[in-house]
């Protein structure tokens, strides 16, 4: 890990520390982001249930960047014997205080995405909802998920996608966001479907599959023309009714679904 690679994270730790009032409601919030990031976990709960875990009972589910703790919940409620980690201390209390409301237990630590403090094929499930974009490496924490998968295990892992149709949508934003300094104080990178393969390819992963989501909004310099009530209905049919080879080159998200090889 080098220096440079160190302080991007510290800054990233810092920020997530100042945002966990945001994290604790994003997912009942009513923007249009909230909307994405909520159907981020719901496809990625989706792909959990559809191909379970290693054996016939609920293994050990790990969540890497769990900001408030909501996908490790839902594993939770799954059956899994839950895991959870983030790198910002504010991030892990909310994750255990959600545990706590809920009448339920779990393994919640503060930890680094490249150095997980677990031994080898610990895990069922690995999952990372929008954490590795933050690395100067992503393809770092991709070996680190790999490494304490269980063999016929899964990880599950999302990304910002670079080729988003609001992108096209809107040149003038993209370019504002180009030339501008970024909002959070730190660059976070767009990683493209052939990249997110390729990191899995050199975790020894095999790609089940790569899910699209979130189409839209429609905007002009990064501001919307349509309500997001508008915006959210909008997309939820672009996702129902495009092809899912379409949703995974234009929509806002990512979502790489790779298997440990047995």
């Amino acid at each position: 890990m080098s220096t440079q690679a160190d302080a991007h994270v510290d800054k990233v730790r810092r920020n997530y520390d100042d945002r966990v009032a945001q994290w604790q409601t994003i997912y009942s919030g009513q923007t249009f982001h909230d909307h994405v990031i909520q159907r981020r976990m719901d496809r990625c709960l989706e792909a959990v249930d559809h191909l379970g875990p290693v054996d016939e009972a609920p293994g050990r589910a790990l969540d890497v960047g769990c900001g408030a703790g909501q996908m490790a919940l839902a594993m939770a409620e799954r059956g899994y014997d839950v895991s959870a980690v983030d790198i910002s201390e504010g991030m892990v209390e909310a994750t255990t205080a959600t545990f706590a409301e809920a009448g339920r237990t779990a393994d919640i630590r503060t930890a680094d995405m490249r150095d997980l403090p677990y031994e080898d094929d610990t895990f069922d499930w690995v999952s990372g909802l929008g954490a590795i974009e933050y690395l100067t490496d992503p393809g770092e924490a991709v070996e680190e998920y790999a490494r304490v998968t269980r063999p016929g295990g899964h990880v599950v892992v999302t990304s910002p996608n670079p080729y988003r149709i609001a992108f096209a949508l809107d040149p003038i934003g993209v370019a504002m966001g180009v030339f501008g300094p970024p909002p959070t104080g730190y660059p976070r990178q767009y990683i493209s479907r052939s990249q997110l393969e390729g990191y899995a390819r050199r975790a020894g992963l095999e790609t089940v599959g790569i899910l699209g989501h979130g189409v839209g909004p429609l905007q002009v310099a990064k501001k919307p023309l349509l309500p997001p009530r508008v915006s959210m209905r909008l997309s939820h049919a672009a996702e129902t009714h495009l092809p899912l080879s379409w949703l995974s080159r234009i929509g806002a998200n990512l979502i790489l679904v790779a298997r440990k090889p047995a």
